[in-house]
């Protein structure tokens, strides 16, 4: 049997602001940034993380018990609430990854206080668009239609459980207020800032870029286009894999990220 790290949930005041965040491990000390689909609450992901780091986890304002949303407009908004996190919490020179909408706050984060990371980790990120490779559009499909755009196999157990066609009420009402605070972030423009991609000669960290070869929302040109942008970089691409290597890969996931932030 493998041992278990605890996970515990606390909560964090930041200027009026109730945050909620998920920590455990020790060690060295990882943010983690989630996705639009609010991996929230302990996950095995999360338990392989802490496993070898300090993990940090919060949940953006609009996301499960985090309030706060209502003084939040846009992606810039939530990049500068976050700084305030990180001084609250007496982070600085930190290794933050983020997942796809926690990906692109990580990029908002890093061109404008490049020098508060140490390392940075990109997880099939949205956050610039490339004309001639659009991101598929998540907003309004049925669940089935959703794996179908998230994972590599949609019929894998991981899949059905995640997203399920008829979710338990506790469930559907932690996905839709998600959905809304996604929408209210990154409904128009659709999941990017237009002023990012020319922003990210800006970043100075080590970036490492992960990408599930398969991603349908996030086509691997995304990946690619990122990784010639942020000049100390480097892609690595996960094999039969979609949108969500957090869930699909767990140890290909944790094996790059680990390998990554550990090196010299």
């Amino acid at each position: 049997m493998t041992n278990q790290v605890d996970l515990s949930i606390d909560f964090v005041d930041v200027r009026g602001k109730n945050i909620q965040v998920l920590k455990g491990g020790e060690g060295e000390t990882l943010l983690y940034l989630h996705s639009a689909g609010g991996e929230t609450f302990p996950l095995p992901f999360h338990q392989a993380l802490a496993k070898h780091f300090s993990l940090i986890a919060p949940a953006h304002p609009g996301f499960d018990r985090s309030t706060g949303i209502e003084k939040i407009n846009d992606i810039e908004d939530l990049a500068f609430y976050y700084v305030e996190f990180l001084d609250t919490m007496k982070l600085d020179k930190v290794n933050i990854a983020g997942t796809s909408l926690g990906g692109w706050l990580a990029m908002e984060l890093a061109v404008r206080w490049p020098d508060r990371f140490k390392k940075i980790v990109l997880v099939d990120a949205v956050g610039i668009w490339l004309t001639d490779s659009p991101m598929a559009e998540m907003f309004g499909l049925e669940p089935s239609e959703l794996r179908e755009l998230c994972f590599y196999n949609p019929q894998s157990e991981i899949a059905q459980a995640l997203i399920q066609d008829q979710p338990p009420q506790e469930m559907l009402f932690l996905i839709l207020k998600g959905l809304e605070t996604t929408a209210r972030l990154a409904w128009n423009p659709y999941l990017h800032n237009p002023k990012l991609h020319d922003r990210l000669y800006r970043i100075n960290s080590p970036t490492l870029i992960i990408w599930g070869e398969h991603d349908k929302l996030v086509p691997l040109a995304y990946g690619q286009a990122l990784n010639k942008a942020i000049a100390n970089s480097k892609l690595e691409v996960i094999k039969e894999c979609g949108h969500m290597p957090i869930f699909e890969k767990i140890p290909e996931f944790v094996e790059l990220l680990v390998n990554f932030i550990k090196s010299n």
